[in-house]
């Protein structure tokens, strides 16, 4: 800021550095007969002149105010503060000509002091204005969420936009608006699919793969967590080598299990297997929360008279709300979505799912538009729906856990 310059001078005169400066110092005090350094409205010498006396004056033009007296650095220090919270409310408050103006009073190259010139190219970089230097970075952000936003967005509105048209209209023009929409489209989607029967088979597969993967992970976490044992340390290291596994690796094996317990074309079949593929990292997940739980809770519980169940379900449970919602997101997006063990182990159409009543729509060598996007908008509906829902929950569950 302006009055930067200030600063080193009246520093070296408390210090005793500059005695010349001292005495000029004490003569501006004596002439003007007052307590408090400022250069007075009517008296102009003092504003043309270098060193100290031209430095009060700047300050007392540009601020108004007087300088106090300064008997010692902390005094100096204070002053300065308080000075520097001013200017930063008179930055706020004026409008962005006013700022013009500043960087243009700022914009000296140097000034003297005790003879000596003093650089201020950084007092002119420390002088632009407030709201820019506050509100720069919010627009830079905005602009690139802004964009993201627009990328990720465009997607949804290729799918919605070409579903409500014709083949021919949209290869003609992909990115035209649906002027004139064919809702025909979504009822012959919504027949051929067999919206009803897909969507609540998939709802069952999903709700109790969700269910079975979160009671099943919490209490398992719960253990490997509270029972540090050689067994537990082994049985963790185990569930976190199952997430270097891929999925395509284990289809034969869960083929013949599935196939030697009778459970093929069943959803128990397909429910237990996706439990077993998604508990590796349900508990990971729950592991690295419980642990930041306190067991002193739990200890309050025993000597209240809980049993581990009790205790469980009463105490454990409820603590992992946050993190049973943002688990049972991923769970259920990941099963909604997936088309490979549907596809493997489910072969009847009464079982079908939603993406293998999507899956039918694309032909051997082709597929048509007017046919696979509809379908597609309809199995996306009761997967936002759930998303809605929930998505208080997943939001507390990451912001607990990037506390923690």
């Amino acid at each position: 800021m302006r009055y930067d310059n200030l600063r080193p001078a009246v520093t070296r005169v408390l210090k005793g550095r500059d005695r010349a400066e001292s005495e000029r110092f004490t003569a501006l005090r004596s002439h003007y007969g007052f307590d408090s350094f400022f250069c007075r409205p009517g008296i102009t010498g003092a504003h043309e002149k270098g060193g100290v006396e031209g430095e009060i004056g700047r300050f007392r033009r540009t601020h108004l105010v007087p300088v106090p007296v300064v008997g010692s650095l902390a005094q100096l220090n204070e002053l300065f503060a308080a000075a520097d919270a001013a200017e930063d409310a008179r930055v706020c408050r004026r409008p962005p000509s006013a700022d013009r103006d500043c960087r243009r009073d700022a914009g000296d190259a140097s000034t003297t002091s005790g003879g000596r010139a003093v650089n201020t190219s950084q007092s002119s970089r420390r002088a632009r204005p407030l709201w820019v230097r506050l509100h720069g970075s919010e627009w830079v952000s905005s602009v690139a969420l802004l964009a993201f936003m627009a990328l990720m967005l465009l997607p949804i509105y290729l799918m919605i936009s070409v579903s409500l048209r014709s083949e021919a209209d949209s290869a003609a023009n992909p990115f035209g608006l649906p002027l004139e929409p064919m809702w025909q489209n979504y009822v012959l989607a919504f027949q051929n699919m067999h919206y009803l029967r897909s969507v609540g088979n998939t709802l069952i597969i999903t709700i109790s793969t969700a269910v079975l993967t979160v009671l099943t992970a919490s209490m398992a976490a719960w253990a490997i967590v509270r029972y540090t044992r050689r067994w537990t340390r082994t049985a963790y290291q185990v569930f976190v080598a199952g997430l270097t596994i891929p999925v395509f690796a284990l289809i034969t094996p869960l083929y013949k299990i599935m196939q030697q317990i009778h459970l093929l074309d069943t959803f128990a079949g397909v429910i237990l297997a996706y439990t077993a593929l998604t508990m590796p990292f349900a508990v990971f997940f729950f592991a690295g929360f419980l642990r930041s739980v306190p067991a002193e809770i739990e200890e309050a519980a025993a000597v209240d008279g809980c049993g581990l169940l009790r205790t469980y379900w009463s105490v454990v449970f409820p603590l992992l709300k946050p993190a049973t919602a943002t688990l049972s997101v991923f769970v259920i997006l990941q099963v909604w979505n997936d088309l490979v063990l549907p596809l493997v182990f489910l072969s009847s159409d009464s079982h079908q799912t939603v993406t293998l009543a999507v899956y039918g729509t694309i032909g051997a060598h082709s597929f048509s538009t007017a046919q696979l996007l509809p379908t597609l908008v309809l199995g996306v509906i009761p997967l936002f729906c759930i998303f809605l829902l929930l998505q208080r929950y997943v939001v507390a569950g990451i912001a607990m856990g990037a506390g923690k």
